[in-house]
């Protein structure tokens, strides 16, 4: 089935990035928690309020989750390693949502 390729493709691509440094990285970080958020809560608390409350496992799992589904769901279960280079220069060049709408 279509759905378990892609659950299978989306939890091995986690697995792979819990092996990197990508969470280092805080501008990465902060657009991908950015863009993980609903938007009104990110109204509401704010992503330093959100960061500050949450476990930071749950944090992660959701940092790796976001950045693993939307390759997946954008580039297929069997990209390559150009598509994956292109994602992430992408997210860690955009400007985040809770920034452009503080800034409005």
């Amino acid at each position: 089935m279509l759905s378990d390729e892609l659950s299978l493709a989306i939890l091995r691509m986690v697995d792979d990035l819990e092996k990197s440094s990508f969470w280092e990285n805080t501008n990465l970080r902060f657009n991908v928690l950015s863009d993980a958020f609903p938007k009104s809560l990110l109204k509401k608390l704010g992503l330093d309020t959100l960061l500050k409350r949450i476990p930071l496992s749950y944090l992660q799992a959701i940092f790796y989750s976001r950045l693993a589904s939307r390759f997946v769901y954008k580039y297929g279960i069997a990209p390559s390693q150009f598509a994956f280079f292109d994602y992430i220069t992408t997210v860690w060049n955009q400007a985040p949502a809770a920034v452009a709408q503080q800034a409005a």
